[in-house]
């Protein structure tokens, strides 16, 4: 069996926080989702982010993953943007 992509890696643990049940709007759970990533290092810096993939993987549409992004991507320092598609 082939190894798993990286990607694929940090993509499977994305749901555990946007299905916590908590109310929140879906764009507050995949900032909480790709935070967490990021905070635990499953997320490296400078990895893509693939949008729809993520969108798949938590069950929602690309929209409140693409404004996750927007506030990750304003909330700290980086070097170039988050986002790739």
């Amino acid at each position: 069996m082939a190894p798993q992509p990286a990607t694929t890696t940090w993509l499977a643990a994305l749901g555990d926080f946007a299905n916590d049940g908590a109310h929140r709007t879906l764009a507050e759970k995949a900032f909480g989702s790709l935070h967490e990533a990021i905070v635990s290092g499953r997320l490296r810096p400078g990895e893509r982010l693939p949008i729809d993939d993520i969108a798949e993987s938590l069950e929602m549409s690309a929209m409140p993953i693409r404004e996750a992004v927007r506030r990750l991507d304003a909330a700290g320092p980086r070097r170039e943007p988050l986002a790739s598609g």
